[in-house]
């Protein structure tokens, strides 16, 4: 008997062509699709790697941050509606990508009564005051996953995790991508 594939709603704040969305973009690429099923969900608006990412067999969902003119930058309805999606998909785990999808996404699955929740750190959070990290605390995840151990060490001491929470996963780079087909010098000669 086979057993159920582990379902992962991965939640990102879009699929724009910049770090997270290129993390996003390789995870659509390489995810065991026989062990897990996986969809996206954009919080804040969609992107360039939309298209790219449902060619890879992700359902992407967008939920916009603001309808309208809203004074409030997390809306409770756009909250409630990630929650209800994610309870309606019946997901395993949450995975969130950037700290507005880390507020949205963490609170909806809560809501969802999904116990499992993962949060993926894509810069050094210099730029957070003190009110997003008592948030982050708030909303403390299963594990945080690094990209780097200097990125793990910092989120440890400036955020103060729990080290045995934090896992380093580095990001892995197609380097076939960058592959050039032109000899060297006839490449130089065409660059003048």
């Amino acid at each position: 008997m086979m057993a159920r594939r582990i379902r992962v709603a991965h939640v990102i704040t879009g699929l724009v062509l910049g770090g997270g969305g290129q993390v996003m973009w390789t995870i659509a690429r390489n995810f065991d699709k026989s062990r897990f099923d996986a969809d996206v969900f954009c919080v804040i608006g969609g992107g360039e790697l939309v298209h790219d990412i449902e060619q890879l067999g992700m359902q992407v969902r967008i939920i916009p941050a603001h309808v309208g003119t809203s004074i409030f930058k997390y809306r409770p309805g756009q909250i409630l509606e990630l929650a209800r999606q994610l309870r309606q998909g019946q997901y395993d785990v949450v995975h969130t990508h950037l700290f507005q999808a880390d507020i949205i996404g963490g609170i909806a699955a809560r809501l969802a009564g999904i116990r499992h929740v993962v949060k993926s750190l894509h810069n050094m959070g210099a730029w957070k005051k003190r009110h997003h990290l008592w948030i982050d605390r708030l909303l403390a995840t299963d594990r945080v996953i690094c990209c780097s151990e200097f990125l793990a060490e910092t989120a440890i001491r400036q955020e103060r995790l729990d080290p045995s929470r934090v896992v380093t996963i580095h990001h892995g780079v197609d380097t076939s991508r960058f592959r050039v087909e032109v000899a060297r010098d006839e490449y130089l000669a065409s660059l003048g």
